[in-house]
């Protein structure tokens, strides 16, 4: 499973070969704060009714199986909300603070030793997408 967050899902047009991408694996899409399930019908991979994703924003339901034409799959999941952002720890990184906590001690270890994040960004032409 390739796990990721509502507003990563949605800028997935955006990145290399996304078709490609989607034919390889099966996805668990998570609810993230500040977007919602509702995002999603406007993504131009999945087929799902608005009432479905009215349910899961609202959390009378908190999951949903969606098959891909390639046959691969879509989870969409409703997680408790999680204010842990990679982008988020890349900034930290960046700025000489405490990644502490936010991450298993090993990965945090690695990125220290590899001097991972240490630079700025690399330049993204795409735009990422937002969630509402």
């Amino acid at each position: 499973y390739f796990i990721l967050g509502i507003d990563a899902f949605l800028d997935i047009p955006n990145w290399h070969m996304p078709e490609h991408l989607l034919g390889l694996v099966n996805f668990l899409v998570l609810s993230r704060p500040g977007c919602r399930f509702a995002d999603l019908y406007s993504s131009p991979y999945l087929s799902v009714r608005k009432e479905i994703l009215r349910k899961l924003d609202i959390r009378t339901m908190l999951s949903y199986l969606i098959k891909l034409r390639n046959e691969n799959t879509v989870t969409l999941l409703n997680i408790s909300p999680v204010h842990i952002s990679a982008t988020d720890i890349r900034a930290r990184i960046r700025q000489g603070k405490s990644i502490k906590y936010l991450l298993p001690e090993q990965v945090e270890s690695y990125i220290i030793s590899k001097k991972l994040y240490a630079h700025g960004p690399k330049k993204n032409k795409a735009s990422k997408r937002k969630c509402i």
